[in-house]
């Protein structure tokens, strides 16, 4: 092994020690942790401050070997068999341990039991699984989708499952697609569970329902500046998931900035970031996060960019290079049927690349992924100082010419952008800039404040609007 290779520093899957201590827990846990992760090397006969090499004295080597084995092949469930084997650095003998990721998982010491004996690894520590993480493992072991398990406590009548299905079939034709959703079409989803002539609700019927039995959000943060030390505005969305999905998909769109690319006299409207990667990012989220850990979606957007944060790092077997080559794996796999039927996800596995695909097209830089072991994060940066008018002529033109096919949430955000941008925009001026008459535009700034997404401040003459 190249020794560049060995002085690292220790991290997810490098460990030193100096010696083997004599407790053997304080190495096997590691052990434990790497064979629960993405494997690992412990070497023994390194010390990490200073980094270098002390060795292990050869008459002890053989001996020292074989107590590392029977440690690991004792204290260890189920059974982990370590590669172990002995380098030679900088003159000095070092023993290394290496641990394939397990295909058993969970992996724990037999001393501390499934409960308190799981540990994975964190960056260059090792640390006690939480329950959630326990639970997912368990889950993949038996090759079950945690959202086609029953969910435990949830009655549901006939009516209720024919209302399900009529909503889901009016939300896809909305989205183009005509076929329509029937019961045998939730069981084989995994939607519904046929036991006894009966349909019993699973948990992805509770979260695609928005069920309080199993309570999921999504947080929102608008930040001044890079750090979150100044909160501008925050939003939290509750309910089905579809629409946790829609509303944050237009709450962000409120937020960013909107220009304008003009080619010869059509003028075509344009958010600062792709729309469609946005709505790529959010149905990834909500579709492939752990719905075992309690915790929120966060979507955060600061001066320079916006991120999206969803409970539980990739699915075993993923990595970001091979997400980004188009690899994809399901960890909720009722969830994902759905979602593809409601035209509200590309074809399994191009989500990724079409993101990359859609921002580098823009001339934006390509989004950056975070894994970790507990969340996967999504990065967008944006594009600082947007104007706004991008053209390509030096024709000038108005906000006029837009397309006329928008649906009423797409114009919604163009509406509360002019509003933003232009706080004391007139009625008028507002009926001018979108080509459609005063009654209509008053109908629609009506309705913006009875939903509460626009306060009017002040008299009609003097007064402005706020864009809540």
């Amino acid at each position: 092994m190249e020794i560049n290779n060995i002085f690292v520093g220790e991290s997810d899957q490098i460990e030193y020690k100096r010696e083997r201590p004599a407790d053997s827990k304080k190495y096997l846990k590691t052990v434990v942790a790497f064979a629960n992760c993405k494997g690992g090397r412990l070497l023994i006969g390194i010390e990490d401050s200073p980094l270098r090499a002390v060795g292990v004295p050869n008459d002890k080597l053989f001996r020292e070997k074989d107590a590392i084995a029977n440690a690991i092949a004792d204290g260890c469930q189920p059974m982990i068999i370590p590669d172990i084997s002995v380098i030679t650095v900088e003159g000095k003998s070092v023993i290394t341990v290496d641990i394939r990721p397990g295909m058993q998982r969970p992996y724990y010491l037999k001393s501390e039991g499934l409960e308190n004996g799981v540990y994975i690894r964190v960056g260059g520590t090792t640390r006690r699984a939480d329950q959630y993480q326990i639970q997912e493992m368990l889950c993949e072991s038996t090759h079950r989708s945690y959202d086609k398990s029953p969910c435990a406590g949830l009655d549901i009548t006939e009516q209720d499952i024919t209302s399900f299905c009529e909503h889901l079939s009016d939300i896809a034709a909305e989205n183009g697609q005509k076929r329509k959703v029937s019961v045998n079409q939730l069981i084989s989803w995994g939607v519904l569970i046929e036991e006894n002539h009966r349909q019993l609700p699973s948990k992805a019927f509770a979260l695609l329902n928005g069920n309080d039995i199993l309570p999921t959000r999504i947080q929102c943060g608008i930040f001044k500046g890079t750090t979150r030390a100044v909160f501008v505005d925050r939003r939290e969305f509750k309910g089905s998931i579809i629409e946790q999905v829609n509303e944050v998909y237009k709450y962000v769109l409120s937020k960013i900035n909107l220009g304008a690319n003009i080619k010869g006299l059509a003028r075509h409207d344009v958010f600062e970031l792709p729309e469609e990667a946005i709505r790529e990012a959010l149905v990834n989220a909500v579709v492939h996060r752990n719905y075992i850990d309690n915790s929120a979606i966060q979507v955060a957007l600061y001066d320079d960019r916006l991120e999206i944060t969803s409970p539980g790092g990739l699915i075993r077997g993923l990595t970001v290079e091979r997400i980004k080559q188009g690899a994809s794996k399901t960890r909720n796999e009722a969830l994902a049927e759905v979602f593809s039927y409601l035209n509200m996800i590309e074809q399994w596995g191009s989500g990724i690349p079409r993101m990359i695909e859609l921002l580098t097209n823009n001339g934006l830089k390509p989004p950056e992924f975070q894994d970790t072991e507990d969340s996967f994060r999504v990065i967008f940066y944006r594009q600082n100082g947007i104007n706004d008018t991008v053209s390509d002529t030096n024709d000038t033109i108005d906000e006029t010419n837009l397309p006329k096919s928008l649906s009423r949430a797409e114009l919604d955000v163009i509406i509360l952008n002019i509003l933003k941008n232009n706080p004391r925009i007139t009625q008028s001026q507002v009926a001018d800039k979108l080509s459609i008459s005063l009654a209509t535009t008053k109908r629609k700034l009506l309705r913006l404040q009875e939903e509460g997404k626009l306060t009017r401040i002040g008299n009609n003459r003097t007064g402005y609007w706020k864009v809540n």
